[in-house]
């Protein structure tokens, strides 16, 4: 970015302006709103050192930790809506001391592509999909799933399809990250729980004051 603004500086001490000397695509990309999407800037947009809130902040953005770790020190985190159009927002998060710094990429945007033909913008038939969600609720193997799958292409006469395999993984990932946000949510549920027992105790104990004193204790040092 810097050696583009250096170029941009030279051309219009030069020759006074340089928009009309410059290709298109060239004078796009000298501006941040046509910036790809892999060089979308990371922005700061939240910071805590308490870990309920930083799990409170991931279900409530709708995001889901991805699977596969990379080694910079970061946890990665995308939109939990892996339908037709890929959701380009995207979370990330790391610690630094006893802070947990949040930083996002992108907006949600949902907008479904249109559905074609089978085989190109089309999802998953429903018999197929059905068949995809059996297996992960009932754990087949890989080899079973793709038989069972094979076998319902060929009894509804489908076209070869090049991006079957990369949809069964995609409907695979969806239904596993909707399996981790509901235990998520669970245990999200079983500490307001807990803490709704732990106010009542507080309530009717007689030495309220000094298990106020001492929660507030326990809270500030964890």
């Amino acid at each position: 970015m810097f050696i583009c603004r250096l170029f941009r500086l030279f051309l219009k001490i030069f020759f006074g302006s340089y928009q009309f000397l410059l290709p298109v695509r060239l004078t796009d990309l000298t501006h941040n709103n046509s910036r790809p999407y892999r060089q979308e800037p990371w922005h700061e947009c939240f910071t805590t050192v308490n870990k309920k809130e930083f799990d409170a902040l991931i279900y409530s953005l709708y995001v889901m930790a991805r699977d596969d770790k990379k080694l910079d020190g970061y946890e990665y985190y995308e939109c939990i809506n892996r339908l037709q159009s890929k959701c380009r927002y995207r979370v990330r998060a790391r610690r630094m001391n006893e802070f947990i710094i949040v930083e996002e990429r992108g907006g949600h945007n949902h907008a479904m592509e249109p559905v074609g033909t089978p085989g190109t913008h089309a999802g998953l038939p429903k018999t197929l999909r059905e068949i995809v969600d059996r297996s992960f609720y009932e754990d087949w193997n890989n080899a079973v799933r793709q038989e069972k799958l094979e076998e319902e292409v060929r009894r509804l006469g489908l076209p070869h399809n090049p991006r079957l395999g990369r949809q069964v993984d995609n409907r695979i990932a969806y239904l596993r990250r909707v399996k981790n946000l509901n235990e998520m949510k669970k245990i999200q549920d079983q500490v307001c729980v807990a803490e709704e027992n732990f106010r009542g105790e507080i309530e009717k104990s007689p030495n309220k004051e000094k298990m106020v004193f001492f929660a507030t204790l326990q809270f500030c040092f964890r």
